[in-house]
């Protein structure tokens, strides 16, 4: 008896052992679970894609990113069907992939479509995602992940680049239509040779310009713009253009009015870059007034954030511009009347060369009373305060009748 007393008590002791030595197993195991989940949560919540674990239809799990995009928390979330995402209105070829997502799966394979989703506030999305399958498509219920991507934007660029090709090719094949029907009238009519030639001239030389603003236009996409930024003397540029377009206004009997300051307004900026977006800004005020309007073009200085800033104000009393296009104003190949003559290019390309200068352009419009373009640019911080004009004002003004007057700061409105 006393030996079997013995062998039972190692045997408890052995066990008590074995199932202490479990526990502490159990319990390390456990906390490696647990860093491992927290791990892949970490890592899950990182990625910029969301990503939601469903079991049949049902979610029951999702990341950060997810609710962020979706504008759900994981309440509202977590244990709905994952149809709940998606937007009510699919198109034909979205509802054909759906309808191949289950065969697909079950196969093993990684579905992927792009469909549009729903967010919280009934907002539709572009939306691309990749389905992979947990185990065999033959568990019930079945076992997937789902990752969703964001793309609205690459939509948008997609079809941004669309229109900017299609727009391109029909910039491109109108004026060289045109040099071939003066081409072919001049073998025709010889005797109009000279008017044919000087047609063909200004074909030409829209052609020049159509090809100069579409590299100017690829080279901001590139990020390669050559700048060649120096100090210069805003009103002297600003009032060197209204003098070039001054015959321009004349010939549509529009008063052109430039109103400079008396201080000196410097600026580190590429010369030629800065004439290109004034040039532009005072051309499409002059082509969308009409005859006996005004333009008025301003300089002068703010403060903003504490930032001393070189203003110039291009203003007109043209057909302004309706509330909708003012986000597309400055799109590529956008442009508020289809009869007036351009590429379209030119606010598009003037709104990165200002940015390039740490400046910024915007527009105030009013159907039927005009537009106002103003463009921001950082005053030189190296100017002496005693430093003034020689002249008191740089000023041009075009009267409805062609004559040129100079103009007094009571004449600006």
């Amino acid at each position: 008896q006393a030996s079997i007393a013995i062998e039972n008590a190692r045997l408890y002791e052995q066990t008590r052992r074995y199932a202490d030595e479990l526990e502490e197993r159990v319990v390390a195991r456990t906390v490696e679970l647990v860093m491992e989940r927290h791990q892949l949560q970490t890592i899950l919540d990182a990625t910029g894609e969301g990503i939601f674990y469903t079991e049949g239809t049902v979610i029951q799990y999702a990341n950060r990113a997810l609710y962020e995009m979706t504008g759900y928390t994981s309440e509202e979330l977590l244990g709905q069907p994952s149809h709940s995402l998606r937007s009510l209105t699919l198109s034909e070829a979205e509802t054909n992939a759906l309808e191949e997502f289950d065969s697909v799966v079950r196969a093993g394979g990684v579905w992927r479509a792009e469909t549009r989703g729903r967010r919280k506030d009934g907002e539709d999305y572009d939306a691309g995602l990749t389905v992979s399958l947990i185990g065999t498509g033959n568990e019930e219920p079945m076992r997937m992940v789902t990752i969703v991507r964001d793309i609205s934007k690459d939509k948008e660029l997609e079809a941004q680049k669309k229109r900017f090709i299609a727009n391109a090719s029909h910039e491109l094949r109108t004026p060289i239509t045109n040099l071939q029907t003066r081409l072919y009238l001049t073998r025709k009519q010889p005797q109009n040779l000279d008017t044919h030639l000087d047609i063909m001239e200004r074909v030409a030389d829209r052609l020049k310009l159509l090809v100069e603003d579409l590299l100017d236009v690829s080279r901001f996409e590139r990020g390669i713009i050559p700048m060649k930024p120096r100090r210069i003397l805003l009103q002297e540029l600003v009032t060197d253009v209204a003098r070039l377009q001054q015959p321009e206004a004349e010939n549509k009997h529009i008063t052109l009015i430039c109103n400079v300051p008396t201080m000196p307004l410097y600026v580190h900026a590429d010369p030629q870059r800065i004439l290109q977006v004034i040039t532009n800004l005072i051309t499409n005020a002059i082509n969308y007034t009409n005859e006996g309007g005004q333009v008025l073009v301003l300089a002068t200085e703010v403060v903003k954030s504490d930032q001393r800033m070189a203003v110039v104000h291009v203003q007109d009393t043209g057909m302004g511009i309706a509330p909708e296009h003012m986000q597309q104003i400055f799109q590529p190949f956008f442009r508020v009347g289809g009869d007036i003559v351009g590429t379209g290019l030119g606010l598009s390309i003037a709104r990165e060369i200002i940015a390039l200068h740490g400046g910024e352009i915007t527009v105030e419009s009013q159907v039927g009373q005009g537009s106002r373009f103003s463009v921001r640019l950082p005053l030189a911080t190296d100017i002496a305060p005693e430093e003034t004009l020689t002249s008191t004002q740089e000023l041009v003004s075009t009267t409805p009748n062609g004559e040129s007057n100079p103009v007094g700061p009571t004449q600006v409105r």
